[in-house]
């Protein structure tokens, strides 16, 4: 870069300053040390050569330059409207042997001018710059112009607002849209709230291995979480279902005369006219039956919660899975063998039901596993939709529904009929070597048996099962629980002597099979 151009437009209003030192040089008439003082090198610094003798203040004169060579471009931009600095102009180096006429004004200027005044090329002023350039400032927003700054002030310049700048446009006058007051708001390459919320939970382009990781495992936590919400939800509704189900369809326990008995059933008739009633049920079941033709029951038992109705569904499947009113519902609903004829009851008449962890169904059952639990509740009742019935506890035991569970055997206990007497005799000595305890209550081939099966937990696939007799015509309902005794070595299947780590006695014994 040559001296003649250095410095150019760096220090605000420099005209101004130029046309100072001009002044003074004036007013000092040229002494003969001025170039070698302050003033002198104040001038230097523009490219103004003062000591030099051919120097004029008042000289009115255009440098020349040879043909073929273009003079330099001014420093002032009329496109941008901005002081173009020296590193921004191009360096033009003048022909040989090129002098311009002795004084030394800087290029780009393209003739003198009185002091105070530069040439048709000068720097223009700092009013002028801001004309040119100003636009209308944002209440809030500080415009800073290049001409403003000098190299101090950008050097000394605070940096907090880097970042935060804000283009200013200037409007056609016309109202904006809110679609473009919306572009104009969005930065470009900013994200949709939409996708920065989406960002927050999936593994992006650009996360650090680190960030991905976090990622998929806050991801697989919350989905973990969720479906134990729904799993506790569903639970919980469900539960308040299964209790509420036995409020909703409580048997009619009013007592009424046989004169009442006909004016009742005619008012039900009346009230039910689409249903079907049996002949010979009986009335306090009406409204049960009513509300589903599957109901066959009611089954209850003394210091126990298990007082609940009983159906008979098409299969041994669906009660499974379906409350009394036929609802979805893992609690299902406690129900006959579709085998059994609820008429005329079958030797052995089976109910199945859920033992659900939550002491609800047939869980109580469990009460039986103890000699105490039977003294407890040593007579189950069971009402049919024809006639109320009780029956005595017989036997309580363990067996499996599996035949690998026991060396290649299941023990059927879920026969309703016998075709011989000595079939049902051979099931009864079955009962007797696998029940937990000797009841005191006698069974013969004569009686009919009421058995309630449900799931246990000793092993996988274990079944508990609770054996009564019906009490016969005549008999008292009392039991003498006095009698009972623990059976000090009842059969159990293979499989629990395994997980017991004890040996089988019975691996060789008798295997009842029905009708055999």
């Amino acid at each position: 870069m040559s001296e003649n151009t250095k410095g150019y437009g760096r220090d605000g209003d420099l005209d101004s300053e130029i046309s100072e030192i001009l002044a003074q040089y004036e007013q000092n008439n040229r002494e003969e040390n001025f170039g070698k003082n302050d003033l002198g090198e104040m001038a230097s610094r523009y490219g103004i050569d003062v000591s030099n003798p051919s120097f004029s203040l008042s000289a009115e004169k255009t440098p020349s330059y040879p043909s073929g060579h273009a003079q330099p471009q001014p420093i002032y931009d009329e496109n941008g409207g901005r002081i173009v600095y020296d590193a921004d102009v191009p360096v033009q180096t003048p022909p040989p042997n090129y002098t311009p006429y002795g004084y030394g004004y800087p290029q780009g200027y393209t003739q003198a001018a009185p002091a105070g005044q530069m040439g048709t090329n000068r720097i223009p002023s700092y009013a002028e710059r801001r004309k040119k350039q100003a636009v209308k400032e944002p209440e809030g927003v500080k415009v800073i112009y290049d001409a403003e700054t000098s190299s101090k002030a950008a050097s000394e310049a605070p940096f907090e607002n880097i970042g935060n700048t804000q283009e200013i446009k200037v409007s056609d006058g016309r109202e904006k849209t809110d679609a473009e007051r919306k572009r104009e708001k969005k930065l470009p390459g900013e994200m949709s709230k939409g996708r920065k919320i989406f960002k927050v939970f999936i593994p992006w382009n650009g996360d650090s291995k680190k960030e991905k990781i976090r990622k998929i495992i806050m991801d697989v936590s919350f989905f973990i979480l969720l479906i134990c919400a729904i799993y506790f939800v569903n639970y919980f509704v469900e539960l308040y279902d299964a209790k509420q189900i036995t409020n909703l369809v409580r048997p009619n326990t009013e007592q009424t005369d046989a004169n009442s008995e006909k004016d009742a059933w005619d008012e039900i008739k009346k009230k039910y006219p689409d249903v079907n009633f049996p002949e010979g049920m009986n009335i306090k079941y009406a409204d049960l039956y009513a509300k589903n033709r599957d109901f066959v029951g009611w089954l209850s038992i003394e210091n126990t919660n298990i007082d609940i109705p009983v159906v008979k569904g098409e299969d041994n499947s669906f009660y499974l899975k379906h409350d009394f009113l036929k609802r979805d519902t893992k609690y299902g609903n406690a129900f006959m063998d579709y085998r059994n004829n609820v008429d005329t009851l079958d030797h052995n008449t089976i109910i199945h039901g859920h033992h659900m962890k939550d002491n609800m169904l047939f869980a109580q059952l469990e009460n039986y596993m103890t000699l105490d639990g039977f003294k407890k509740s040593p007579v189950i009742t069971f009402n049919t939709l024809f006639h109320d019935y009780q029956w005595k506890v017989y036997a309580v035991f363990v067996t499996n529904d599996n035949v690998d569970d026991d060396n290649g055997y299941m023990f059927n206990y879920i026969v309703p009929n016998f075709h011989t007497m000595n079939s049902y005799a051979s099931y009864i000595e079955a009962l007797n070597v696998r029940r937990l305890y000797d009841t005191g209550v006698d069974l013969n081939t004569d009686d009919h048996m009421l058995t309630l099966s449900t799931c246990s937990y000793e092993f996988d696939g274990a079944r508990l099962v609770v054996v009564a007799r019906m009490v016969r015509e005549g008999e008292s309902a009392e039991v003498d629980v006095s009698k009972a005794k623990i059976n000090e070595n009842p059969r159990y299947p293979q499989k629990w002597y395994d997980v017991n780590h004890k040996e089988n006695p019975y691996e060789d014994a008798f295997n009842w099979k029905p009708n055999e």
